[in-house]
């Protein structure tokens, strides 16, 4: 099975989070975030890659609206969170 360079930068970017998160220093989060807004935080990240992921590949530019709108939706979300993407 391929992986595509988009898709490895995704799993590198979500294994560096989740192993910065276990050393309880969350990526781009405050250091006081507690273990449920940085899980939290952590699903939201893996959902804005998985639908940037989606948008690549998509020839339906109805969808890929829609997807890039509820993306920026979940950015705003890791922002007011303290998460940087």
């Amino acid at each position: 099975m391929k992986i595509t360079k988009r898709q490895l930068r995704r799993i590198i970017k979500e294994e560096k989070a989740r192993l910065l998160n276990e050393q309880g220093n969350y990526a781009g989060g405050p250091p006081s975030m507690d273990a449920k807004t940085a899980d939290a935080a952590q699903l939201l990240q893996t959902a804005y890659y998985n639908l940037d992921d989606l948008v690549g590949g998509s020839t339906d530019d109805g969808i890929v609206d829609d997807v890039l709108m509820n993306m920026e939706l979940i950015k705003n979300a890791l922002h007011i969170l303290g998460v940087v993407l």
